[in-house]
Formats: structure tokens, sequence, C-alpha cells
């Protein structure tokens, strides 16, 4: 009887085990799913990402409300309102701006800046572009061998003193492809799509970008994106 008890003990005990073995075999996995989830969060283009500028040991952060705004806003003791509009597209450690965005701060690469001293809780102050006119963006309709079908090529020209960096790509009119021509490349990124509420949904789209690296070689700018903060940071 005692041998009986014995081994409904041992039983009862190796069920336990078992049912145990089950868990631990979930948590490695659950973990490396919430790993490849964060990695796709974190890697998914494009991210909305505000400018900081570093010079002379202070930092200003970049609006885009224009001269007029920033001043009349310090004049009258208050921030200058900042709103994030630079689309930043990841593939692991590399960074590549979107050419037609790039327009909309090309002053900052420039150096056509004007910076205000207003030492803020986070920024030593804030720098905008210095004119309206500070990039170079023009569009111009090109025709095709085929009748019918026409080309809207885009061109961006950053300058920084004597040097110049252009960007040159088109779209077909009647396909809507795009095509890289000149310091540019068609590029695929990881996007992250909502069709319905609580659905995420991730895929491969094609892009036209610029390699952030190669812009800052070229004007000698050093360059580093934050992706925790969401902050571009460039250093004239």
């Amino acid at each position: 009887m005692q041998n009986a008890t014995t081994s409904q003990k041992q039983i009862k005990k190796r069920s336990k085990i078992v049912g145990w073995i089950p868990f631990f075999a979930i948590i490695p996995l659950g973990f490396g799913i919430f790993l490849l989830a964060k990695s796709l969060l974190s890697d998914s283009s494009p991210q909305m990402a505000n400018i900081v500028v570093k010079k002379n040991g202070k930092s200003y952060i970049y609006s885009n409300m224009g001269k007029f705004i920033v001043e009349n806003a310090i004049k009258n003791k208050q921030s200058p309102a900042v709103i994030a509009t630079t689309l930043i597209y990841k593939d692991g450690d590399e960074i590549f701006l979107d050419p037609m965005n790039l327009s909309n701060f090309s002053s900052v690469l420039s150096g056509n800046c004007k910076y205000y001293d207003y030492k803020d809780i986070s920024v030593d102050g804030y720098v905008t572009q210095d004119s309206m006119n500070t990039n170079n963006l023009k569009t111009r309709i090109r025709s095709t061998k085929q009748i019918g079908i026409q080309l809207t090529e885009n061109s961006l020209i950053l300058e920084n003193g004597k040097k110049k960096f252009p960007i040159v790509w088109s779209i077909n009119s009647s396909t809507g492809e795009k095509t890289a021509v000149k310091n540019c490349e068609k590029h695929a990124f990881s996007v992250k799509s909502n069709p319905y509420p609580g659905k995420t949904v991730f895929s491969s789209k094609d892009f036209i970008v610029v390699n952030l690296s190669k812009i800052g070689r070229y004007f000698n700018l050093k360059t580093n994106y934050n992706s925790d903060e969401k902050i571009l940071y460039i250093e004239q």
C-alpha cells in the first residue's frame, strides 16, 4: 500500500515537472518575438524627427516656422514653435533622407541659417532659415521616346559655400515609377501600417532617398540620428 502511495506521489510530481516544461519553452520564444517586434518598430520607416544643430558648444533646435515667427516669439519671451517634419529612413545603422523633404531644411546643411541664443530647458537656442530662398528645388517635364509618356524630373541643389551637391530623380507620369538619377538611390525599407484598429502590418516599400553620411562627408558635417529621442543632430 505504501509503495502504491509513493508511486502516485512520484507520478504527480513528474506531471507537475512536465507541465512546467512548455512554460519555460515559451519564455525564450516570447522574448524572441518581443525583440523582433521592437526591432521592426525601431527600424520602420519613415520616422518623423526634429533637427538639432550643434555649434560652438551650443545646441540649437531647428524651427521651420520662419524668422518672423521665431523672432516674434523670442521678443515676447516665449519658446518658438517647433514641429517635427523631417522624414528619417533607417536601414540598420544607415540613415537616409527624402530629397523632397530635404528641401525644407537645406538651409541647415548650407549654413544659410539664423541662430538665436535663447536659453530653454533642453536647448541653448533656436535656428531657422535665414531667408525663404534657401534651396534650389526645380521641377521640369521631359518627354520620352514613347508618345504620351512623360517624366517629371526633380532636381535639388544643396549648396555650402562654393560646394554644390545636386540631387536628381524622376517620376513616370503614367506608371508613377520613381527613378534615381544622381546622388540618390531607390531603397527598400520596412514600413509599418495599420489597416484597421488593433492590426499592425510590416511590409517592404521602395523610396527615393539620399544617404545622410554621403551629404555629411561632402560638406564636412558631423551627423548623428538618435532614434530614441527622434532627433537628427548636425554639427557645423
